[in-house]
């Protein structure tokens, strides 16, 4: 947010000059009042709800809230910004206005629209999948590094990349070591 609040807090100190009466006479005035409307354009623009635009991020976080899942919060903001995307692009071909600028910016949107999508879905792999839906046997504790077999695949990743460590050893509720996992057995799940 705070580049739209940085563009509506210039486009408003430049208001207020031009309102004065400072700049009016001057040869300022022109580039000011220019100044003052891209401001307000760009303003407006980060706020249109496409991730990875400020207003994406906000419309994610309010559909994150109003049904408390992170995936479908995801799916359902990347749907609204590709359907606005291509709604604003029909809109200006329609009108005669679309240049190959719009055309390239169209295209990053969306694209980096999908990215936050697979980003998401990616995230909720490695927190709905335990470690005992993927773990390797294993014999006895040797010293490595433990996690649970209840665990998720988030929390386990996080600590491996804390501590360095690329497996770890897998105990039961009896506290009896079941397996094993590694870095690249949890990576795997998210080529699935």
């Amino acid at each position: 947010m705070a580049g739209p609040f940085a563009n509506i807090l210039i486009a408003t100190s430049i208001f207020l000059v031009l309102l004065s009466g400072i700049a009016v006479h001057s040869i300022i005035a022109g580039p000011l009042n220019i100044l003052m409307i891209v401001n307000l354009q760009l303003a407006i623009f980060n706020l249109l709800p496409i991730r990875p635009l400020d207003g994406g991020g906000i419309l994610y976080e309010i559909l994150n809230l109003a049904i408390k899942n992170e995936v479908a919060a995801a799916k359902i903001a990347s749907l609204i910004g590709f359907i606005l995307v291509v709604g604003i692009n029909i809109f200006l071909i329609f009108i005669g206005k679309i240049t190959l600028l719009i055309i390239a910016l169209s295209i990053f949107l969306i694209f980096q629209n999908r990215q936050g999508l697979k980003a998401s879905i990616a995230l909720d792999k490695l927190k709905r999948f335990k470690i005992r839906d993927i773990m390797q046997p294993a014999g006895h504790d040797d010293g490595r590094p433990i996690c649970r077999e209840d665990e998720n695949l988030f929390n386990v990743i996080k600590r491996m990349e804390e501590t360095g460590k690329a497996v770890f050893l897998v105990k039961d509720s009896r506290d009896c070591v079941v397996g094993y996992v590694s870095r690249s057995m949890i990576l795997s799940v998210l080529e699935k």
